[in-house]
């Protein structure tokens, strides 16, 4: 049988390395909502809605795009 990951190039090091990235990126992320919408971090899931379950308006959104931006 054919290793997928090796078919397209990638290595297990490669799979480890960007599930770290996307961690890293969720944690940089929810840290940016919580300071800008002074909530608990720990209220942040990667399914959170952020106007209906984190009760940001419309400036909270821009507010948060711009944070984005200067971070990544």
């Amino acid at each position: 049988a054919i290793d997928k990951r090796k078919a397209r190039g990638y290595t297990i090091c490669d799979v480890k390395f960007r599930q770290e990235v996307r961690k890293l990126t969720y944690e940089k992320v929810r840290k940016i909502i919580a300071e800008n919408l002074e909530i608990d971090e720990n209220t942040i899931t990667p399914e959170s809605v952020i106007t209906d379950d984190l009760g940001a308006d419309s400036l909270d959104v821009v507010d948060l795009v711009m944070s984005f931006e200067d971070e990544f």
